[in-house]
């Protein structure tokens, strides 16, 4: 009989204390809302423009920046995890830029409006995540890895006219995108290398609040574009530079003497790139099982 007490008070002791011990949450998901600050803009080396002329073009352009809404999901073996989720981003990309235009009989420096033109992406998250907690509900989440964005916004050129009053100036702005020289079956997927980490504290009523950072920087050389083409420039009611219509038109024979007719050139569209690589800042909301 004793032995069976003992036995009974053991058993007793040992579920009460399983029932003290919260067992670990093993599954996580992820509500986040995020602020990202990308690299400026820069010159484009895929192609040459001849609007390329003011060496000041890039020196007052604002950041692009994109904001996120995303959905995630952490699962762990004890503290080794893996995300992975999806998510939508409002990327709003600056089309601001300075341009020496070659006019003639004078050259005209001009500024394109500050205007932001709005692109959407798809982002699709996939990161290695390590658990650390530091206690007093506090949990500390390193995370490295991948994060693919994919434009949903159709990328054709001169999806939007824009007009600077005070220059009278007009253009069409639109967005490409290129892998090295041409268009490929991903032209549209950007992928990103990601470090980051995400504090959480956990609240009374379940659930926990969290604040993450991350940087992330482009992988792949496919880029977005930013093409501007279309433009001509009024000056005291007429036209000074139309980039359709540069240099004079002009008859010449051919060799067989026939005479032949030379149309005004086109001047070649300018083109700048948006990094991906980005600074991001957000909040979430966690909660799991």
């Amino acid at each position: 009989m004793k032995t069976c007490a003992i036995a009974f008070l053991t058993l007793f002791a040992v579920s009460a204390h399983a029932q003290e011990t919260p067992k670990k949450k093993n599954e996580y998901k992820v509500v986040s809302f995020t602020y990202s600050s990308y690299a400026k803009p820069q010159f484009s080396d895929l192609y040459q423009s001849t609007l390329l002329q003011a060496p000041d073009l890039y020196n007052d352009l604002e950041r692009n920046m994109g904001i996120t809404l995303q959905y995630s999901q952490m699962n762990f073996l004890k503290n080794y995890g893996i995300e992975y989720g999806i998510g939508m981003e409002l990327m709003k990309i600056g089309t601001r830029f300075n341009f020496k235009l070659p006019t003639y009989p004078d050259e005209t420096r001009v500024r394109l409006n500050d205007s932001r033109h709005d692109v959407v992406n798809v982002t699709i998250p996939l990161h290695y995540v390590h658990r650390i907690e530091l206690g007093k509900g506090f949990t500390l989440f390193p995370k490295i890895g991948v994060d693919a964005k994919v434009l949903i916004t159709n990328p054709d050129v001169g999806t939007g006219i824009y007009t600077d009053s005070l220059n009278s100036l007009h253009y069409n702005v639109g967005f490409e995108t290129t892998q090295h020289y041409s268009n490929g079956p991903f032209q549209n997927v950007f992928l990103n290398g990601t470090i980051g980490a995400a504090l959480t504290w956990s609240l009374k009523k379940g659930g926990a609040f969290g604040l993450q950072v991350s940087f992330s920087t482009q992988l792949i050389r496919n880029t977005l574009l930013t093409r501007i083409n279309n433009i001509t420039y009024k000056k005291d009611g007429e036209v000074v530079f139309d980039s359709n219509r540069f240099g004079a038109d002009y008859y010449y024979q051919d060799e067989n003497g026939n005479l032949l007719y030379q149309p005004p050139g086109k001047i070649s569209d300018f083109l700048a790139e948006n990094k991906m690589t980005n600074f991001s800042i957000g909040l979430s909301y966690v909660f799991g099982k």
